[in-house]
């Protein structure tokens, strides 16, 4: 089966949702105001290829919908750097929220001298640091091969404690709510059927997205503006 992984495509989806009725939520706004009706959340763990969140970010902005971005801290893409810091703000001040994707397990299973909890607060403390103002949202990173796994870590967390209101996971955001995302088996694809094929079927949709499987054109093209 052809998939269509397009920005245009990512587009008519969201109008679908639109104009069935559907109201946008980032997930801080989703777990504290616990709306009722119809509603759908934009989720995108950015893991690499930073530049093509700005993909994402111009269809939301075009249609007026707020998404909800995790960042790494220990990949290729630097938050600091000057264009990602400033699509940062960009996405900030249509407000999107900005949450971490964590990778503490995973970091200290590699490292082996530092407990995963510290490392996650050291992560924290970083991202707060790049936009200046505190992060209460996250999401655990989990590479393909399926090594250590940080969403157990969290589930034995007190992350309150430690500043965060929640973690992408829990329960109101997957099992309350029809959850969607990417597969990579071979090519990439969905695990059930697009996000189209669910609109007007569930009331409550999380859609999970990672940029670099979306393009304009082509998979393979370069920066996106």
């Amino acid at each position: 089966m052809d998939y269509d992984f397009t920005f245009n495509h990512y587009k008519e989806v969201i109008t679908k949702a639109l104009e069935a009725g559907y109201t946008f939520y980032t997930f801080s706004e989703y777990h504290t105001k616990k709306p009722k009706g119809k509603t759908f959340l934009l989720r995108h763990d950015v893991d690499n290829f930073f530049e093509r969140a700005a993909g994402f970010a111009r269809v939301e902005d075009e249609l007026g919908v707020k998404a909800t971005y995790f960042l790494r801290v220990h990949t290729h893409y630097n938050p600091f750097e000057y264009n990602n810091y400033a699509l940062l703000k960009r996405l900030e001040s249509a407000g999107h929220e900005l949450g971490l994707h964590t990778e503490a397990s995973e970091f200290a299973a590699m490292h082996g001298a530092e407990k995963p909890d510290a490392l996650l607060a050291r992560e924290k403390a970083f991202l707060e640091a790049c936009l200046g103002h505190e992060v209460h949202g996250l999401a655990p990173h989990r590479d393909i091969n399926y090594a250590a796994n940080t969403l157990p870590l969290l589930q034995g967390m007190d992350l309150a404690a430690m500043g965060f209101d929640y973690q992408a996971y829990e329960d109101v955001f997957v099992k309350e709510s029809k959850y969607v995302s990417e597969r990579i088996d071979g090519h990439i694809g969905w695990y059930e059927h697009g996000p189209e094929e669910y609109i007007d079927k569930f009331d409550k949709i999380t859609l999970l997205t990672h940029p670099q499987w979306w393009f304009e054109k082509h998979p393979r093209e370069g920066r996106i503006a």
